[in-house]
């Protein structure tokens, strides 16, 4: 029988609450920590639903594990609507985005999320009584948000006309070409924000063609983000690489199916890039060849597990960070400068796992390299579905909003960090968490 629980209240302003039926097997776990406190602002928090599908030889383990997952995830999202509330007051106040964080996370090893699963999160998010409003991101899309929707009205995402991963992969580019600008690898050509992607017929298309020339960047990850992403900066002018398992595993054709049935906002010349990326020996054929490539001179990392650059790849003897092993990549002649991506939580946000964030952030100093946090850099999923709260949903408005609040937010980070008198990703790292206001 499923038991609802919570909430736990600890001491950073943080509550727990659990949704935990032990009589099935396997059993039913998912949890949702929340932020409470900016809750006299009257809004609640906003955060996606995430599927960690990992299995566990305990089910205490599991719990702990995704507990953990979510806590992190939490404060990722308490960050990012922090600054995303910022950069909206400093642009002209939509009011659409003053959103609290949450995040929410369902455990299941089986090989789909099941519609009673997915309604039991449902119950847990109703429980909470509209202090939480869920959504998508990883594991959970369209089709199983609307088997969540049947267990809770307190949910948002299913109203926008384009999958969300567009907006965000917009506001990712405008991160990077800031980001560029500021550390003087492109010229600032005085271009609005607003205008680096516009409207024109047939969709969502680039203004100005060679505006990221002198750019060499690897994208790691070409999902619902990632391919869209990859599609704009092409355009831009840079010069692309690319490495996702996904994609090495089931080619680039039946890749691009893939993410059509998951909604991606894609087309035929999505792939068409994808083929022509292939056919120049742009895709890396494993992790350890794409960080040790001296190749390219800005990672834009838009997938893989949270806490990225501070973990050791998967399946490798190399026992070091994933920043470590890029730091050295930079010292053996490597090119790499800048690291602006999407991808959740790169670095641990929580104080506990300080020490693994401060190697990475040490790693990157010493390397030169350049880190710009990740929530500074991907709020246009919360963007995309805040649209939902306007007089009607606008896939341009969507892109102009995430290009240039991002962009607002990446200069006030670059200024913050230029304060302390040394620009490095540990100043950045110290500046972004004092402009959010969050400890």
């Amino acid at each position: 029988m499923l038991e609802l629980r919570g909430p736990v209240i600890e001491q950073d302003k943080f509550h727990l609450y659990e949704a935990v039926d032990t009589s099935v097997d396997p059993p039913i776990y998912s949890c949702v920590y929340l932020y409470t406190g900016n809750m006299e602002t009257g809004w609640p928090a906003l955060g996606g639903t995430r599927w960690v599908r990992r299995p566990f030889s305990e089910f205490e383990q599991a719990a702990e594990h995704v507990r953990g997952t979510a806590r992190e995830l939490a404060i990722s999202m308490t960050i990012k609507n922090s600054i995303l509330r910022s950069a909206d007051r400093q642009e002209g106040a939509r009011g659409l985005f003053q959103w609290n964080g949450g995040k929410g996370v369902i455990w299941s090893p089986e090989e789909t999320l099941t519609p009673y699963r997915l309604m039991c999160h449902g119950r847990l998010i109703e429980y909470i009584g509209g202090h939480y409003i869920g959504s998508k991101d990883q594991g959970v899309g369209t089709s199983q948000l609307r088997w969540i929707e049947k267990a809770t009205k307190f949910t948002i995402g299913l109203g926008c006309g384009k999958d969300t991963g567009e907006g965000t992969a917009a506001g990712t580019v405008a991160g990077i070409w800031r980001s560029a600008i500021e550390e003087e690898m492109i010229e600032d050509t005085g271009l609005s924000p607003a205008e680096l992607l516009v409207n024109a017929p047939g969709g969502l298309n680039v203004l100005r063609n060679n505006l990221l020339s002198g750019l060499s960047i690897l994208v790691v990850g070409a999902g619902k983000v990632g391919l869209p992403l990859l599609k704009y900066l092409s355009d831009l002018g840079a010069e692309l690489y690319v490495f996702d398992p996904q994609l090495n595993k089931l080619g680039v054709y039946e890749f691009y199916i893939w993410l059509k049935r998951l909604g991606a906002a894609i087309g035929t010349e999505h792939r068409d890039l994808l083929e022509a990326l292939g056919n120049g020996g742009r895709l890396f054929a494993s992790e350890e060849e794409a960080l040790t490539s001296g190749a390219y001179n800005v990672l834009s990392p838009n997938g893989g597990p949270t806490e990225w650059l501070s973990l050791s790849m998967r399946d490798s003897g190399d026992t070091r960070c994933r920043a470590e092993i890029l730091a050295e990549t930079r010292r053996k002649d490597g090119k790499l400068r800048l690291i602006a991506g999407a991808g959740n939580d790169q670095l641990p946000a929580t104080a506990g796992k300080q020490a693994a964030r401060d190697v990475a952030l040490g790693a990157l100093d010493e390397a030169g390299i350049t880190f710009v946090p990740d929530p500074i850099i991907s709020p246009g999923g919360v963007i995309a579905v805040s649209h939902e709260l306007a007089e009607s949903w606008d896939a341009a408005e969507v892109v102009r909003d995430c290009t240039r609040l991002v962009n607002r937010s990446v200069k006030d980070c670059y200024s913050a960090a230029r304060q302390s008198g040394t620009l490095n990703s540990s100043a950045m790292y110290a500046a972004f968490k004092r402009l959010s206001g969050v400890e």
